[in-house]
């Protein structure tokens, strides 16, 4: 119910990339994780398995442009819309100049100068396929690049619908890997981020080690946790990332 009121319209203006659009379901996505509002949204997307919501209105305002291409010449919209195309071969910015612009980015710039899609059904699924990758790529990017995402990158790599969200467990256990995985958690490495503490310095307040209390940390070495939890570090550490607890935080069904 929501998406179709969000995009409402979107054949005239989704031909551009709307933030306060995707904030709505960024905040979805953390209120339904049980996440913080501050919360990293390529965290809370990246969980749910979210595309960004412009792909859906991206298609409409393509899809609707090349309806209005082959309807008759003496429809109201196509003529229209042939004012508004011959404005832009003057330099002039149209709706028609927007649409141009969104086909040459995504790689389609021989539809427009063709004019024509062939088969409409086979271009529009084309069309959104070649935006689920390249807004794949992006979140990908995004969460190489982001210092917070450290961990994060190494046990989630595809945008898809984590497991543990659709299996029938504890509603208190799943905000808690949630939270984990997602480091929206209370260990020092979140905490000191928030308080201007030096990373040197967030150190582990439940053990008399001198280290950095961050989710490896408290998983395999802090003392003080020990007792509740019996893991073996060799089996949950990949051989080149001694301080990534990989296994444990990537869940997938082995059904």
């Amino acid at each position: 119910m929501v998406v179709p009121i969000l995009c409402y319209g979107s054949e005239l203006w989704g031909f551009e990339y709307s933030p306060l659009i995707e904030n709505v379901q960024n905040a979805f996505c953390r209120k339904y994780l049980k996440l913080p509002q501050n919360a990293f949204h390529a965290f809370a997307q990246g969980e749910c398995g979210r595309y960004p919501l412009c792909v859906t209105y991206y298609c409409r305002c393509v899809k609707y442009w090349v309806r209005v291409t082959r309807m008759g010449h003496h429809r109201f919209p196509y003529q229209s819309y042939m004012m508004l195309k011959r404005l832009d071969e003057v330099g002039r910015t149209t709706w028609a100049t927007k649409v141009k612009t969104l086909l040459y980015k995504y790689g389609f710039g021989y539809v427009w100068l063709a004019h024509e899609v062939g088969d409409i059904r086979a271009f529009m699924l084309l069309f959104k396929q070649r935006l689920i990758d390249c807004m794949t790529q992006d979140w990908r990017s995004v969460i190489s690049d982001s210092r917070k995402a450290i961990h994060y990158k190494y046990f989630k790599s595809m945008l898809t619908v984590e497991h543990y969200l659709k299996i029938d467990i504890p509603e208190k256990y799943r905000i808690a890997l949630s939270r984990f995985r997602c480091s929206t958690h209370s260990l020092m490495v979140e905490v000191g981020r928030h308080t201007n503490v030096l990373y040197d310095e967030r150190l582990c307040t439940f053990c008399n080690i001198p280290a950095v209390e961050y989710e490896f940390h408290m998983l395999m070495v802090c003392q003080g946790r020990r007792k509740h939890h019996k893991i073996d570090p060799a089996n949950y550490c990949r051989p080149k990332d001694l301080y990534i607890p990989v296994s444990i935080c990537h869940c997938v069904d082995r059904s």
